[in-house]
């Protein structure tokens, strides 16, 4: 695969919101030469604690040596492996907590490129302070959640900031690893879903290894090329990188010798060919293109992608917003003669689910008053037919009923005055059924 089309990818999941990160300590390290392997922080753990690693441990897995050096702590200062086990965890808190100077360099690129989710086996908080506030931590006794304006940061393995959360130890991972571990069975889900780059780890790590065994045997489903999994592997400066991402154990492996510039250059594309991909929906519109009209009523992706440009204020002029209008009318109108079809009630339901995206994605402050006004037009004219009455589209209350209570309130809430203002005004003569469609949802104070 060429480098281009690895950018493609990550452009247009990056732009749809699948675009998720799975990053190792390999990362941190990059730019923190205070942040430690795990080999490293198993010789300062045992020093801290006083315990002297022993030669015929080396061919241990890390698990065993953190419970060793637990085992160890417990015998020779006579408390119970349990309360050894959450010194070590105390200690590995502590060692963790890095002092981080110069990884704002990566903000811009995090929040250009937007991931939907992290996933890290770090137990540090340096990813949060990367993304300055727009990152929320979850340990592995949370559950995984979405929040609009925040990326997740899943701490699969716990997290300094509650160390009893810390998995280190052999006994820490056979509690990890039982079925019923609500991060193991969400993440083959996630992984599927989603287009994930790996890096911060080794080719051959067993959490890489064992999440891209979970992601395609844990579930059964083809995946097309868009939601592979990636790995960004490094390579010391005196050697030479491949130039292309080859396929290895089921993963696309990208080489690099330098992680930030390459981040660097997947965020310049995703510029350019974003703005390039703006500019066609801006011609289309000024052009009353059909097929940009239909795409806009029956896919939703396309839908997103439009609606994105409409919104951003630094791709549309103001100049073009009465082209934004005429857009807009056609396609109300089109849904307007399917609905005039006989027994055609699905097509009100189209229409209304257009509406209520167009209200929780627009910018209230920053669209023409004349494009707001024409929406909440379009509310009131649609919500004469939603409804469980005779002559009322069933699908179209079922839906509002299902999604009323997603949309942002205070938007609802601005949707309502603005009705009532022009009722009041005698500017509207029927509008109480979007009154009392909008009355289930907002105050009325």
């Amino acid at each position: 695969m060429k480098k281009e089309e690895f950018y493609k990818i990550v452009t247009e999941n990056s732009n749809d919101g699948t675009l998720a990160f799975f990053t190792g300590s390999g990362f941190v390290k990059s730019f923190c030469e205070s942040a430690m392997t795990w080999n490293e922080l198993i010789k300062e753990t045992a020093k801290n604690l006083e315990i002297e690693l022993k030669d015929e441990w080396n061919n241990f897995s890390e698990p065993v040596k953190f419970s060793i050096i637990a085992d160890e702590f417990a015998n020779k200062n006579s408390v119970t492996f349990e309360d050894a086990q959450l010194r070590v965890k105390d200690i590995i808190s502590d060692l963790t907590n890095y002092s981080v100077s110069n990884c704002q360099k990566y903000t811009k690129i995090f929040l250009n490129l937007k991931p939907s989710f992290i996933v890290t086996t770090n137990y540090d908080t340096t990813l949060e302070k990367i993304l300055c506030g727009k990152g929320i931590s979850l340990s592995i006794e949370d559950a995984f959640i979405k929040r609009n304006d925040t990326i997740p940061i899943y701490h699969i393995h716990g997290i300094r900031t509650n160390s009893q959360s810390i998995v280190a130890t052999q006994q820490d991972y056979v509690k990890y690893l039982r079925p019923s571990n609500y991060a193991l069975n969400r993440l083959p889900l996630l992984f599927s879903e989603n287009c994930v780059i790996i890096f911060g780890y080794s080719i051959h790590d067993l959490n890489v290894l064992h999440a891209i065994d979970f992601a395609n045997n844990f579930y059964k489903i083809n995946k097309n090329l868009n939601k592979s999994i990636f790995q960004i592997k490094y390579i010391r400066d005196n050697e030479v990188c491949k130039e292309d991402l080859y396929l290895q154990d089921g993963i696309w492996v990208l080489e690099s010798n330098n992680i930030f510039k390459l981040f660097e250059e997947i965020c310049e594309f995703k510029n350019d060919y974003t703005a390039q991909k703006s500019n066609d929906i801006v011609k289309k519109m000024l052009d009353g293109d059909q097929q940009l009209i239909d795409d806009y009523i029956k896919d939703n992706d396309k839908r997103n992608q439009i609606n994105a440009v409409i919104c951003d204020t630094n791709q549309m002029a103001q100049s073009n917003y009465p082209y934004v209008l005429n857009f807009f009318s056609s396609v109300f109108d089109s849904l307007d003669v399917e609905s005039s079809k006989p027994y055609n009630f699905s097509a009100y339901k189209t229409k209304l689910k257009i509406i209520l995206i167009l209200i929780n994605d627009i910018n209230f402050s920053s669209i023409p008053e004349l494009i707001l006004d024409y929406i909440i037009d379009q509310f009131v004219n649609v919500s004469r037919y939603v409804g469980y009455e005779f002559g009322k589209s069933w699908d179209a209350k079922s839906f509002w009923n299902a999604n009323k209570f997603n949309i942002n309130k205070e938007k609802l809430k601005t949707v309502f005055d603005i009705i009532k203002m022009k009722k009041e005004a005698d500017t509207y003569y029927f509008c109480s059924d979007a009154m009392n469609l909008l009355n289930e949802v907002v105050d009325k104070e």
